[in-house]
């Protein structure tokens, strides 16, 4: 990364204290308190002079040891002209490398707390607000406001990543080694982002479940479940008090599919649970089945979005297993959106269409038939949905994939569409695992939370570590969960479209005792 002679002067402060440091001692105390000292100086507009981003620091703040983190310094800033960087830059101990998080809903804040699995690693460790303060559910930045948009899309992510990288360099005296992204949600979208449209920003990308058709996902997805969920006076037909009651009957269906009875659904798309086995007899209604209007609304929002034709408008469902968590998405007030519907909410108003509709559209108005084609020219603006990723491969990048088969917010089935598409594009299953694989996993909620064990960014981590570094390619990676059993269980995951079996025999709460098997062979 280039930067100008006088840039170069304002940093020597900072360059000055590992100039000599051939061979950098991470054990020795004398280098940390080297880079408190420079933590401590007055380090504000510093580093104007970096070439895409031009970056101010606003502070500079040396944070003691404590919570099983190592002291280190806590840089603060922003991007030109609106995009906000956080960082944490380890006094001791560093590992040479540097790694980015993601964000989520509509951005508007830091997740540091997602980089705290890195930062105990010992990795320098930063995050952007995608160019704007406030709730993730609101869109409003971006009201008339192109730049607004474009930072939300993908240029936050990647200025952020180029400034941080130059101020690792100049704190450390030196680059990063390597370079690490991760994020779920809409973290996970700016992950693939980052892989088709930066593919020299990261040495290795985790993407978790993800709203890859971000138009699509936001504007059609969020809202076919709110407005099933509606009658022609606006009440409320499925109310929560029968989601568990729901979900029981679901994975009472399909839970022994895979040969095992474990409370996890391997599959759903195997799962052919009809509502209409709980009907409620003479549709009178009670707390142990669903009236026919409540069987209308679950088949509808098992359903893929459709135009009136039938045609599909968006790749994704939410999927059998996924019951428990609709208490996220559909409302139990007709006063109420649900949380994924409160997101679309702004974002019809404010981002979706070419000419912002503003503050006076009501979002549940959308034409499943006629508004998804205004979302176009937007959607090649947000969507990070190319199956194009040979410019990443060509570096040597990688990427590991990830979801949940319960996900009851990114619709596991468009991820996998959109894996199938990398797949077909990048020359078939064996030449796309040499850089990208994508593990499914059953079970688990959005991003965090499941019916068993689940993967998690900090689970892929070594495993990623290990594939850039040492070429080691992840094919099973396994899992453990203690929370809410009596027995820690533990799981492996394979790259799709492997899935783990039981093996009939041992004990099925041991990783062990499972084998992959690819189920359309």
């Amino acid at each position: 990364m280039r930067t100008s002679n006088k840039l170069i002067t304002i940093l020597a402060a900072w360059a000055m204290i590992a100039s000599g440091l051939s061979a950098y001692a991470q054990t020795n105390s004398n280098i940390g308190n080297q880079l408190e000292a420079a933590c401590k100086r007055p380090n504000t507009q510093n580093f104007q002079g970096i070439a895409e981003a031009p970056t101010w620091i606003t502070s500079a703040t040396v944070v003691a040891a404590a919570g099983g983190f190592g002291a280190f310094c806590e840089i603060k800033g922003h991007v030109l002209q609106h995009v906000g960087l956080q960082m944490r830059l380890p006094l001791e101990g560093w590992n040479s490398k540097l790694y980015m998080n993601g964000n989520h809903g509509l951005g508007g804040r830091f997740y540091m707390d997602e980089c705290e699995g890195a930062q105990a690693r010992n990795y320098a460790v930063g995050t952007t607000d995608l160019g704007h303060s406030g709730r993730v559910t609101d869109g409003g930045f971006a009201y008339d406001n192109m730049q607004g948009k474009i930072d939300y899309a993908h240029r936050a992510t990647h200025v952020s990543a180029v400034a941080a990288k130059e101020i690792v360099k100049a704190f450390y005296g030196r680059p990063a080694s390597r370079s690490y992204f991760s994020g779920c949600s809409t973290g996970g979208r700016q992950a693939l982002m980052e892989a088709q449209r930066y593919p020299d920003d990261f040495d290795g990308i985790i993407a978790g479940p993800a709203p890859i058709y971000n138009a699509g996902m936001m504007a059609t997805h969020s809202f076919w479940g709110e407005k099933a969920n509606r009658d022609s006076n606006n009440q409320i037909i499925l109310r929560h008090d029968k989601l568990r009651m729901l979900s029981n009957a679901v994975y009472k269906a399909c839970d022994g599919l895979d040969g095992l009875i474990d409370g996890i659904i391997n599959d759903p798309r195997r799962c052919t649970f009809d509502p209409a086995a709980i009907r409620c007899k003479g549709d009178v209604d009670a707390p142990d089945c669903l009236t026919q209007a409540q069987v209308d609304v679950v088949r509808r929002v098992y359903e893929e979005p459709r135009d009136s034709t039938g045609k599909s408008i968006y790749p994704g469902a939410f999927p059998k297993g996924s019951e428990l968590m609709w208490v996220r998405v559909i409302p139990d007030r007709s006063d109420q959106l649900g949380r994924g519907a409160e997101i679309g909410h702004d974002f019809l108003r404010y981002m979706a269409f070419e000419k912002d509709a503003g503050p006076g559209y009501e979002p549940l108005s959308f034409d499943f038939d006629k508004d998804p084609q205004r979302l176009t020219t937007m959607t090649q603006l947000y969507d990070a949905s190319s199956p194009d990723l040979s410019k990443f491969k060509a570096r040597g990048g990688k990427l590991i994939m990830y979801s949940g088969w319960a996900d009851e917010n990114m619709s596991p089935y468009a991820t996998v569409h959109y894996y199938e598409q990398v797949v077909g594009k990048m020359g078939g299953l064996p030449s796309t695992q040499t850089f990208a694989r994508l593990f499914m996993v059953p079970g688990a909620f959005h991003c965090r939370g499941g019916v068993g064990p689940v993967l998690l960014a900090d689970d892929l981590l070594p495993a990623l570590e290990d594939w850039v570094e040492k070429g080691s390619e992840p094919d099973r990676i396994v899992a453990t969960q203690t929370a809410n059993v009596a027995t820690p269980r533990s799981r492996p995951f394979y790259p799709y479209p492997l899935e783990a079996r039981y093996k009939r025999q041992g004990d099925p709460n041991d990783a062990a005792n499972f084998l992959p098997e690819r189920p359309d062979k």
